[in-house]
């Protein structure tokens, strides 16, 4: 008897529901849970951070007579790639294929991480702005 003959296929490892391992892509190639997970975290992030810059667009756009229009200008067109960003995300989870979906959310986080460190020049101004509140020991009483 030879050693070849012994050997036996070894299936790949699968959860106790029978799901495909988080490294295991689909016969047909749709996007696995863990995938659209990432997809569903990564779009969540996306959302929450638009919300907020156009929130100090706005505030930045009422101050204009403090932060140049042309600045305001730059960081609106910082959020609409990032807009685009989360576009293409949205597009790639609804044509619901696995292509290189860890790849393609680290790419698309890098891009956002890009746009925060931009918009925290405009953060501080905003911050920068804000009257300092008096310390309630030095608040004289009447």
């Amino acid at each position: 008897m030879t050693a070849t003959e012994t050997l036996k296929p070894v299936k790949r490892a699968k959860h106790a529901e029978g799901m495909p391992t988080k490294h295991e892509v689909k016969a047909d190639a749709t996007l696995s849970k863990l995938s659209l997970c990432k997809l569903d975290k990564s779009l969540s992030t996306f959302a929450d951070a638009s919300r907020d810059m156009e929130v100090q667009l706005m505030i930045a756009t009422s101050n204009s007579h403090i932060i140049a229009p042309a600045l305001v200008q730059r960081f609106a067109a910082v959020k609409c790639e990032l807009d685009a960003e989360s576009a293409a995300l949205g597009l790639y989870k609804e044509n619901n294929r696995e292509e290189d979906t860890v790849n393609v959310v680290k790419a698309a986080m890098a891009k956002l991480n890009e746009a925060r460190n931009q918009f925290k020049v405009i953060k501080n101004m905003l911050k920068a702005m804000q009257p300092n509140p008096i310390p309630a020991e030095s608040q004289c009483e009447e």
